[in-house]
């Protein structure tokens, strides 16, 4: 389990990432920086494409998901179905409690890895 911190000027909040292809892959473009838009389902930044497992997209996703598809990385305030699930993929989950994550969102945001994890620890 990678367990990375989000930040910017006001404050930190944290997000689990899952362990799929889609989220390793994310976890080993970090540390980065983005700024997080918002958007219809919450807030949106640009990243890299990465790969993924066409096994793991989802059809749906829920407030507080990871979500990462086609060079975006979406962090959802609300839940919602997929019209077109192909290629979306739930990376990973904010965490619950303290400073609300949506207050982070449309400044700069620096994501980084704060605990790893490995398999065999587990």
């Amino acid at each position: 389990m990678v367990r990375i911190q989000i930040a910017n000027q006001t404050g930190t909040a944290e997000a689990l990432l899952n362990d799929t292809v889609a989220a390793r892959d994310f976890a080993r473009r970090l540390p980065c920086t983005l700024v997080a838009v918002p958007v219809e389902d919450g807030y949106e930044a640009v990243t890299a494409k990465g790969c993924y497992d066409p096994m793991e997209s989802v059809d749906h996703f829920a407030s507080g998901d990871l979500v990462w598809s086609g060079g975006k990385l979406l962090f959802c305030a609300m839940e919602r179905a997929v019209r077109r699930p192909g290629g979306i993929m739930v990376i990973g989950h904010m965490k619950a409690g303290g400073a609300s994550w949506q207050k982070l969102m449309g400044e700069k945001l620096s994501l980084a890895v704060i605990h790893e994890t490995s398999r065999k620890g587990e």
